[in-house]
């Protein structure tokens, strides 16, 4: 067990946050400098293979870690990347139905241009 990992969950605990392996490490490196980068790495892995941190995995970018373990369906922004949570569970009961079996979980992606974006490619389009 090293140093790197108490502070792991701590860093994700924040309700709405997901980071990437690089925020998560400028955080770390920030209670723990000299911390090396592959150290948070390999040790943000193991609390995610235990159950203790949520591993989101994105098609079109780095993976992204939460602390927040309730069944949720990520929201990300393509334009501006920021990724935000939804809880469908009528997704999860319409997924059940065709499966054969028990259905134990669901990577379901969702892209939207957030607010923000589209406030600004409004902007942008007014003002050509």
């Amino acid at each position: 067990m090293t140093k790197v990992r108490d502070p792991i969950p701590q860093a994700l605990t924040q309700p709405g946050t997901h980071r990437t392996e690089e925020e998560c490490y400028l955080e770390i490196n920030q209670v723990l400098p000299l911390t090396a980068p592959g150290t948070v790495y390999r040790d943000l892995n193991q609390p995610a293979g235990s159950g203790l941190i949520h591993r989101v995995r994105r098609l079109v970018a780095a993976a992204m870690f939460e602390g927040n373990l309730t069944p949720q369906d990520p929201v990300f922004c393509p334009s501006c990347g920021k990724m935000t949570d939804l809880s469908l569970p009528c997704l999860q009961q319409l997924l059940s139905l065709d499966v054969p079996g028990r259905l134990l979980a669901a990577d379901v992606q969702i892209g939207v241009i957030c607010p923000a974006c589209l406030e600004q490619d409004k902007g942008a389009q007014h003002a050509e």
